[in-house]
């Protein structure tokens, strides 16, 4: 869209007069440029332009895709590009029926890399609620954060590009050239036992771990969630 300053509906402009054209950007969409007399050889990246008037003139908002500044013979038209965005969601599974999981004890790191652009950090209220857009061509990383007080570890993400759900199961997603909308769903999934088995080697005697067991820490000394029933 275009504001015009001063601005009054009922106000007729005479020759002579001075007024500011400035395009704004609606969430999702990024202004390019004016086109002046429909001249793309001449673009002007300025968000605001001034005009003085000597006749009457044609002030127009559009969109990148599909339209043809020539459309306009005489006045300005302001190029705007349509953005992609991204949408995430957190699920947790428990497998113990009577623990109420809360979702918001596990977390995603987001940041947002664009072309010439600085690394943008995503806060996870701004990703949940879809308010996340970016240009052709950026890099996204999340990085998934199980809440580990609560026993919780990620399991997988499921990424949907408006065609296509592909699952990933390590915790750090990385897109290094992102050309469309995504939605992403984290994964999670809480373990209502954890046993500590000291593995050092000793004489005494070993520990043996039966069950559906895992591992979390690689470590000399081995912690396990049981998912068992």
């Amino acid at each position: 869209m275009a504001e015009c300053t001063p601005f009054n509906e009922y106000k007729t402009y005479i020759q002579g007069d001075t007024v500011q054209f400035t395009a704004i950007e609606n969430p999702g969409y990024r202004f390019i440029c004016w086109y002046k007399d429909g001249d793309i050889s001449s673009p002007i990246y300025d968000k605001t332009v001034s005009y003085t008037f000597g006749e009457d003139i044609n002030v127009i908002g559009s969109l990148l895709d599909g339209v043809d500044p020539n459309i306009l013979n005489h006045g300005y038209t302001a190029k705007f590009k349509k953005l992609h965005s991204l949408k995430v969601s957190i699920n947790c599974v428990t497998s113990n029926p009577n623990t109420v999981v809360k979702y918001f004890e596990d977390s995603l790191s987001i940041s947002i890399t664009e072309p010439d652009s600085p690394t943008r950090h995503i806060s996870i209220a701004d990703a949940l609620a879809g308010k996340v857009y970016y240009d052709d061509g950026a890099k996204i990383i999340i990085e998934a954060i199980p809440d580990v007080e609560g026993n919780h570890d990620f399991t997988k993400y499921l990424v949907y590009d408006g065609i296509d759900t592909v699952e990933y199961t390590n915790p750090t997603y990385q897109n290094r050239y992102a050309t469309t909308s995504y939605i992403i769903e984290a994964f999670f999934i809480e373990y209502w036992v954890r046993i500590t088995a000291d593995a050092r080697p000793s004489n005494a005697g070993s520990v043996n771990i039966v069950g559906d067991i895992k591992q979390l820490s690689p470590d000399q000394r081995y912690t396990y969630y049981l998912a068992g029933t």
